[in-house]
């Protein structure tokens, strides 16, 4: 019985995050996404739920984190494919966009796709790396 109890509380807490994310995208408020033109709107839905399934990996770790007093990877095997599954083909989906963007331009101007490609990288090196001298 606590093994079943063990997979249902996760599978439910990750049906529920589905139904709000759900009912949030239905509200006037994401209404801008409808706007946006020359989007993969089936490849953004699958984002979405790649990115639903690693947030939903760390809810499951820190879920058995506050319950045993042990951060470790999740005992089902299930729940620890959900992030590394999740990032691995979330990663893909974003190369594949990224480099159709590119190629549907005649002409790219690297000098100019230069600052935007960078700054990405820059940005979250300093959003880490003060986390990172913390933690030795």
């Amino acid at each position: 019985m606590q093994t079943a109890l063990n997979v249902t509380m996760p599978i439910l807490s990750f049906l529920i995050c589905i139904l709000t994310a759900y009912i949030l995208g239905k509200t006037p408020a994401f209404n801008f996404l409808n706007a946006r033109k020359n989007r993969f709107k089936s490849l953004d839905g699958i984002r979405g739920f790649l990115a639903l399934s690693v947030f939903f990996h760390h809810f499951v770790i820190t879920y058995y984190w506050k319950k045993t007093d042990i951060w470790a990877s999740p005992p089902e095997n299930m729940f620890d494919n959900f992030g590394s599954v999740g990032v691995a083909i979330f990663f893909i989906i974003t190369g594949f966009l990224f480099i159709s963007k590119i190629t549907k331009k005649s002409t790219t101007n690297w000098v100019s796709e230069s600052p935007r490609v960078h700054r990405r990288p820059v940005c979250l090196s300093q959003a880490t790396l003060p986390d990172s001298f913390k933690l030795s």
